[in-house]
């Protein structure tokens, strides 16, 4: 590597400096080779499984590299490990985490560390409980989603699919084109709730916008280049034969979805008048036929999965998710002709994989460009970003916040009985407050440092901020303070526990002179107050 290379991208010395895909099989903590394999055994296909997502990453790295150089942007140094411990446990399972999670991280060898880290999140339960919850967010617009008791079975629905690690594709399917009665099945709660709550317009903009990555809502009244009335409603016309029954037994009401024989989608007019209505369904101007046994719906569904737009929209929304910037701006404008190499090459090991999301969240997560920091120079930082060759600081969810604050604090097992009553009569208002404040906060890049004053006035004034902040019984700050005598020490402890991180020399100073002017334990009360209240706890970098 010439000077020049070493100037550009500093942070391939070390752990890269081996090549590719030895960087790979460090990252995922996986070893070169076993023992124990035999040839033609279940040993044999993971590990086959293993060697093609390491391929993958050592072809995502080396296309990073390449447009590094090119752009000749600064890139970031490696994000710290306990810096990686942070991002990639909010990222995969929605909170900070815990001091038992940090030491068994540490435990690990240094060059399999953050790869066993993934491979736990992933198999984890959190795992699927979290992304349960921003699948559910992503598919269930604002208007369908205020409405708990419409979105709810199929909510709970991902969550066991997650588990069970379903193929996407599988997945995908399932929701378009279920039937039943919802107490008894979840899948069909995805159509139950936009038929109920809003419409077939509304079920068909969702559809191809989460699914496909277009945006074609436009196209519904008139015109918007390059779609046209006619791929919106040839869409809705896959749709058309669903209906949702509504049956009352009893004080009960039983809500079930089924599939019409025919059914057809009208068409809006551009005056707002209704036209005759589509009734031949087609995927962007492609009929879609029929095979033997299909129904209409069904057909749709099998057009959508077999179309290349759905790997390359969920690679483009998690993407998204992870990075705070798409690999395309806007990620669901796929239908403009815009191309990317590494959206192409990450949706290619997508479909390859069977639409396995946990490999490719592992896969993801295993690049150089997750492994970057986010300090740098303010003047490139933008350029920086851009490319990945550096971490956006991205706000974090109302989930992320919430949960991370039920770690920190130890609200939820505190022993004061009276502020366990108030958790528990308050919890669901509480958790709605949080989400109307800190909505959609995963997609945005956090741009200036600063956070909204809404958000900024529910962390300062919620009672499990303030409680969480005391050292009660039971407390984790109490639980510090009997664990360590000595200030320096527990200083240093409480920035482990709540940034997880440790704090710089000036920090402890200025920590340590606040702390001797006040009574024991009113200033680490104060500390820990102060940090939970930190740009730097609410944002992940």
């Amino acid at each position: 590597m010439n000077s020049i290379d070493r100037q550009v991208i500093p942070a391939f010395h070390g752990r890269a400096t081996h090549g590719g895909q030895v960087l790979a099989l460090a990252v995922l903590g996986l070893s070169a080779c076993r023992a124990d394999a035999k040839v033609g055994t279940e040993d044999d296909i993971v590990h086959s499984g293993e060697r093609r997502q390491e391929d993958v990453v050592a072809k995502l790295d080396g296309e990073l590299r390449r447009t590094w150089i090119k752009a000749k942007v600064t890139v970031a140094p490696e994000v710290t490990d306990d810096g990686y411990l942070r991002r990639a446990t909010l990222d995969l399972v929605g909170r900070m985490p815990t001091p038992a999670e940090r030491a068994v991280y540490l435990q690990d060898p240094p060059l399999v560390r953050r790869g066993r880290l993934i491979e736990r999140l992933v198999a984890s339960d959190a795992y699927a409980e979290y992304w349960s919850t921003r699948l559910g967010d992503l598919l269930f617009d604002e208007q369908v989603r205020i409405s708990r008791k419409n979105t709810e079975p199929a909510r709970v629905w991902l969550r066991e699919q997650l588990a069970e690690n379903r193929p996407w594709n599988e997945l995908v399917y399932d929701l378009l084109t279920a039937e039943g009665d919802l107490d008894y099945e979840g899948s069909p709660g995805f159509i139950v709730a936009y038929l109920r709550i809003a419409d077939i317009a509304a079920l068909t903009s969702t559809v191809s916008d989460r699914f496909l990555g277009v945006q074609i809502q436009c196209a519904q009244c008139h015109d918007s280049d390059p779609w046209t009335r006619e791929d919106f409603w040839g869409l809705a016309a896959g749709f058309a034969t669903a209906k949702v029954r509504v049956e009352k037994e009893g004080d009960a009401q039983r809500i079930r979805l089924v599939d019409r024989p025919r059914g057809k989608a009208k068409l809006v007019g551009e005056n707002g008048q209704v036209a005759p209505g589509a009734d031949i369904p087609a995927l962007f101007r492609r009929p879609v036929a029929r095979n033997d046994g299909e129904s209409q719906r069904q057909a749709m569904a099998r057009a959508i999965v077999e179309s290349d737009l759905l790997a390359s929209a969920a690679v483009g929304r998690i993407w998204t998710d992870l990075f705070g910037r798409g690999l395309l701006d806007p990620w669901n404008d796929l239908g403009n002709g815009a191309e990317d190499p590494l959206l192409a090459l990450l949706a290619r090991s997508f479909r390859e994989s069977g639409y396995d999301l946990a490999r490719l969240l592992r896969t993801i997560c295993a690049s150089s460009a997750y492994a970057r920091g986010s300090d740098g120079d303010a003047a490139t930082r933008v350029e920086a970003e851009r490319g990945f060759a550096r971490a956006a600081i991205r706000p974090l969810s109302s989930h992320q916040v919430y949960e991370s604050l039920l770690v920190v604090t130890g609200a939820d097992r505190l022993r004061d009985e009276s502020f366990v009553t108030w958790m528990g009569s308050t919890s669901g208002a509480r958790r709605h407050e949080y989400e109307r404040a800190f909505e959609d906060g995963r997609t945005r890049s956090h741009e200036d440092g600063n956070i909204d004053i809404t958000q900024s006035l529910i962390l300062l004034n919620d009672g499990m901020t303030h409680a969480g902040s005391l050292a009660r019984i039971g407390s984790p700050l109490a639980d510090i303070l009997g664990e360590h005598e000595e200030p320096k020490a527990r200083v240093n402890a409480i920035y482990l526990h709540v940034l997880v991180r440790e704090p710089s020399t000036s920090e402890v100073e200025r920590s340590l002179q606040w702390i001797a002017a006040r009574p024991s334990p009113a200033g680490y009360e104060d500390l820990m107050y102060a940090l939970l209240n930190s740009v730097e706890f609410r944002t992940n970098h």
